[in-house]
């Protein structure tokens, strides 16, 4: 009886190695919500309407609200860092502050000198996402053949 258990329970252990380490589990593509180049440009040679769909995104991430990557009511796009730079500049004076908004990190300057507040952490990201996703864009339409290039080459 032990014994049967026990060839059992290796030829389990056995069997479980075996199948384990096949090629079938591995994942090549990332799997973030970011795209990668080759993802891109492998959509746009099915459908060449990608790229321009793909960069009408990043133009509508420049007026979503939320891609700054908090939940803040000030995290509203472009328009509010828009805001940002102009209290910051001294271009508009706060001077009344019903619901706190702007107060302390931005027209107290708090935020400029630390680090770790949300609007610095806001900036950053909502600025990384255009650029990063527009990298993307011009580099997958720099990879593709032009039509003048496609001409030549026949």
């Amino acid at each position: 009886m032990k014994k049967t258990i026990l060839n059992t329970m290796w030829f389990s252990v056995i069997a479980l190695l075996l199948v384990s380490c096949g090629d079938d589990f591995l994942v090549e593509e990332p799997t973030g919500n970011e795209p990668t180049i080759k993802q891109i440009g492998e959509a746009g040679a099915v459908n060449p309407e990608i790229n321009g769909a793909f960069m009408t995104g990043v133009y509508s991430t420049m007026f979503t609200t939320g891609t700054g990557g908090t939940g803040s009511q000030s995290d509203f796009g472009q328009k509010g860092f828009d805001i940002y730079s102009d209290m910051l500049t001294g271009d508009i004076a706060l001077t009344l502050s019903t619901y706190g908004w702007y107060r302390a990190a931005i027209t107290e300057f708090q935020a400029p000198l630390d680090f770790t507040q949300q609007e610095n952490y806001q900036g950053w990201r909502y600025y990384y996402r255009v650029i990063n996703r527009s990298n993307l864009v011009i580099e997958t339409v720099l990879q593709e053949p032009q039509p003048e290039e496609e001409a030549d080459l026949m």
